[in-house]
C-alpha cells in the first residue's frame, strides 16, 4: 500500500550535517586558538594615544620596543643598537618587503625613537611604523 509517498532506496547517496557542522567548529576551534595577537606581553610599554590608522602586523615585521628608560627590546629581551642592526639586516636579507613596527613608551625620549628609525632606513627598510592605542572619546 503506497499512497504515493517517495521511499529512497538504501544506495542513494546522501550528505550528513552533524559530522559537517563538527568539523567546521574543530576548524573553528583551531584558528583562534592559533591565531597571534599584536600586544606583546613582555615588553612594559604604555603606548601614546592618537586616532586609529589601523595596519596588521605580519609574520615577517619585526617589531621593536623602546621603554621609558630608553632600553630597546626585541623578542622580549633588552638589547643594543649593534645587536638590533645585525637582527634587522638579516631580516632585511631574507624580506627586503617587511615592515619595522616600533612600540615607544609614551614617556620614552624621541630621540631614542628617531635612532632606530635611522638605523631601521640605513638598512634599506622603506615600511616604518610607530605603535599607538586608540584615542578614548574625543578631545
Amino acid at each position: 500500500m503506497d499512497f504515493g509517498a517517495r521511499r529512497r532506496r538504501a544506495d542513494e547517496p546522501t550528505i550528513e550535517m552533524a559530522p559537517l557542522i563538527d568539523c567546521v567548529f574543530l576548524l573553528l576551534i583551531f584558528f583562534l586558538l592559533t591565531a597571534t595577537y599584536v600586544r606583546n606581553p613582555n615588553i612594559p610599554i604604555r603606548l601614546p594615544q592618537a586616532s586609529i590608522h589601523e595596519m596588521r602586523p605580519e609574520k615577517r615585521d619585526l617589531m621593536v620596543g623602546i621603554t621609558e628608560r630608553g632600553e630597546i627590546r626585541y623578542e622580549g629581551r633588552e638589547t643594543t643598537l649593534s645587536k638590533l642592526r645585525a637582527e634587522m639586516q638579516r631580516i632585511h636579507d631574507d624580506a627586503p618587503e617587511s615592515m619595522v613596527l616600533i612600540q615607544a613608551d609614551q614617556r620614552s625620549r624621541h630621540g631614542r625613537v628617531v635612532e632606530v628609525m635611522d638605523l631601521a632606513r640605513q638598512i634599506g627598510f622603506e615600511r616604518i611604523g610607530i605603535a599607538i592605542e586608540a584615542r578614548r572619546g574625543r578631545d
